[in-house]
């Protein structure tokens, strides 16, 4: 059972509902892909601050209780209103790894049983290596 309050769990399905996005994209695109795709990069930014307007949503108990990366997430947010896209997909890339990824295990054992994170990504998604290898880790 959830020890978040409803609005506490609403926030964290939205982040999580966004985080899941995020890795999605990683599985599917290249950072060079997004990085030379204009909508690809506004969906990363959007994201990103999107994400953070959820976090802002959550109460400070909830944040403390939390074992996630509250300061990384803000840089990221704040990294997401860079004018330079190169410099800001290459650093939110990494941020999805860094950040989202950690965010996303956090509140997915808050939220698990919440029917509308269901279907959120596992932040220990793998993707398949090209020629049948092993799965190795993202």
């Amino acid at each position: 059972m959830s020890r978040l309050a409803a609005s506490d769990r609403d926030a964290a399905v939205e982040i999580l509902q966004h985080a899941s996005y995020l890795q999605a994209l990683t599985l599917t695109a290249t950072r060079a892909q997004v990085v030379r795709s204009d909508q690809a990069r506004a969906d990363l930014v959007d994201r990103y601050r999107r994400i953070g307007a959820a976090a802002g949503r959550l109460s400070k108990a909830a944040r403390d209780r939390l074992d996630a990366p509250w300061d990384a997430l803000e840089r990221a947010v704040r990294t997401a209103k860079r004018a330079d896209p190169e410099d800001q997909v290459k650093e939110l890339w990494t941020g999805i790894r860094r950040v989202v990824r950690p965010l996303a295990a956090a509140l997915r054992d808050e939220v698990g049983e919440d029917p509308s994170a269901a279907f959120a990504l596992d932040p220990e998604v793998r993707r398949a290596e090209p020629g049948g290898k092993k799965a190795r880790r993202r």
